[in-house]
């Protein structure tokens, strides 16, 4: 059975990691393959 994680960690403000511009970024692709503009 594979180990689980000890620790899990959310960075809900970007401080350890800013995520916004790729999220922004995949969803904008996922809006225009789904025929959005």
């Amino acid at each position: 059975m594979p180990e689980l994680p000890k620790l899990v960690i959310f960075d809900c403000d970007g401080i350890l990691v800013d995520t916004e511009n790729l999220a922004n970024r995949r969803l904008a692709e996922w809006l225009t393959a789904a025929g959005y503009p």
